[in-house]
């Protein structure tokens, strides 16, 4: 054990199965690989001006100490509706006194805009952006067909998320206010006390249950909170506990990713089999590519990486772009930027991940898209916004970076479109990377970013660019939900699977 009482983690090399057992057992898990750490992906606060992009969400600031919330927020929707003026080419954008934000984090929304000049996301940017429809009215056709559907965030790693921000939130853009269900069984997660006092443990959870909701925000939204526990792998519990729930959700969002190579094979192949499995009894998974470019653990001597679990071919990968956030056109979202997207508004912290896996070969869908002599899956296979998003985060609002971002937001949209299915008589969407495929159409072409260097500019060994069709930076493109949705509804079952 370590120095302080720490736990022991107790790793084999290799283990023998009786010869009888061998062609039925895929894997024993929790033998083979060390229980690591999580890490949410680079979920950090954006830099204020002259400060060289170095403020983290890290714990220890002052917050500014809200009065009448009701009144403020009333005050917030009142300038979220002229928000969609395009103020991109503005260096100076004026607003009242009330809305100046002279301490970073900002106490008010308007405040936020103003100290980014207007380069934020908001889920009213993104739904324009994506051609989403508007939020349905209380009591309107869509919003009863909508809380037919189930939608789940995965959270790890200590964090928590606050029922006081996510209502602000919900409140400042006019969304239904509609509760978070835990559906796991470790414990309590949810704690408006530990986000005022740390933000930094709530800044992950906060953004996945705000951004989820606020894309789909009649589904019931539910966290699955996976602890850590000593001598278990990586994802084990939520692994055994996703198969365990009496209902499974129809759409998953993992935001949390780690190195490829740091995950042993027999356990890869028995997550696949149980994403399969779910995605069989209609849900449909989602996971951030990563937050580091090509080289996913973060040192140009482990080589060029993906993460995991987004190298499952089961489970529908994420990249993150940049430009939605002030008005200009789409492109791979990267550190060492030096184009309008990254010059409009804050420098971008994060480098979207992309490349191809070590493990999982590439799977049928995807032949006619990668290049033709790659030899593993390739990953994203879809990017979306991921910079600057206006997030409410210990009683403050705060502007994130990341894929952590941009997948919740696509699980929304997924939810959104199964609604639509559910409400016809059709199954859900279930297995979605073969339908994504058939039907890039579907997708915005991004042509312009790269990954060459990893999140906060550091490492750049190199990487890849972006290009027409598929490409390891930003996938398929971003999508077009009226397009999207409009393949998926004509789709009357799953494609195939990956294969052997």
């Amino acid at each position: 054990a370590e120095d302080g009482g720490e736990d022991e983690l107790i790793r084999a090399d290799s283990y023998i199965l009786p010869e009888s057992l061998r062609d039925h057992v895929d894997g024993i898990l929790s033998l083979l690989e060390l229980d690591e750490a999580l890490p949410p992906l680079a979920l950090d606060d954006v830099a204020p001006p002259g400060s060289g992009g170095n403020i983290s969400s890290s714990g220890g600031q002052e917050f500014v100490q809200e009065g009448d919330e009701e009144e403020e927020v009333a005050t917030e929707m009142e300038v979220d509706e002229d928000e969609m003026q395009d103020v991109s080419s503005k260096q100076d954008v004026r607003q009242p006194r009330f809305c100046q934000c002279k301490h970073y984090p900002c106490g008010k929304l308007c405040g936020l805009r103003s100290y980014l000049n207007g380069s934020v996301i908001t889920p009213r940017r993104l739904r324009r952006a994506y051609n989403m429809p508007d939020v349905a009215r209380p009591g309107s056709w869509e919003a009863e067909e909508r809380v037919a559907t189930t939608q789940l965030v995965y959270s790890s790693v200590h964090q928590f998320w606050s029922p006081r921000d996510r209502q602000h939130f919900q409140k400042s853009f006019g969304l239904p206010i509609e509760a978070v269900q835990e559906v796991d069984n470790n414990g309590v997660h949810r704690s408006d006390w530990r986000c005022s006092q740390r933000p930094s443990s709530c800044a992950e959870a906060n953004l996945d249950v705000q951004y989820m909701n606020a894309m789909s925000p009649w589904s019931k939204i539910e966290l699955f909170y996976n602890k850590r526990r000593p001598r278990l792998g990586v994802y084990t519990s939520f692994m055994v506990g996703l198969l365990e729930l009496e209902s499974i959700p129809h759409v998953i969002s993992i935001s949390y990713s780690i190195p490829e190579l740091a995950i042993h094979r027999d356990f890869t192949r028995a997550f696949d089999k149980i994403m399969a499995t779910v995605g069989l009894r209609g849900a449909t998974v989602l996971a951030a590519s990563g937050d580091n470019g090509a080289y996913g653990a973060g040192k140009c001597e482990r080589g060029r990486q993906v993460g995991w679990p987004v190298a499952s071919p089961y489970v529908t990968s994420v990249g993150a772009t940049m430009g939605v956030e002030s008005g200009l056109p789409e492109i791979g979202m990267s550190t060492h930027s030096d184009s309008r997207q990254a010059r409009a508004g804050r420098q971008p912290l994060i480098t979207s991940g992309g490349g191809y896996s070590a493990h999982e070969p590439v799977p049928p869908w995807q032949r006619d898209h990668v290049p033709w002599n790659a030899q593993g899956r390739g990953v994203p296979d879809v990017a979306l916004a991921g910079h600057v998003y206006a997030v409410r985060n210990g009683f403050t609002w705060h502007a994130s970076d990341g894929t952590s971002a941009s997948t919740p937001v696509f699980a929304g949209m997924i939810s959104l479109i199964n609604a639509e299915r559910k409400a016809r008589g059709e199954p859900l969407v279930g297995f979605l990377n073969p339908l994504l495929y058939a039907n890039a159409w579907a997708f915005n072409d991004i042509t312009r970013g790269g990954n060459w260097c990893g999140r906060h500019g550091a490492p750049c060994c190199g990487g890849f660019s972006a290009g027409r069709g598929w490409d390891p930076v930003t996938g398929l493109g971003s999508p077009d939900f009226r397009r999207l949705a409009r393949a998926l509804n004509a789709a009357s079952k799953p494609g195939p699977g990956p294969g052997p």
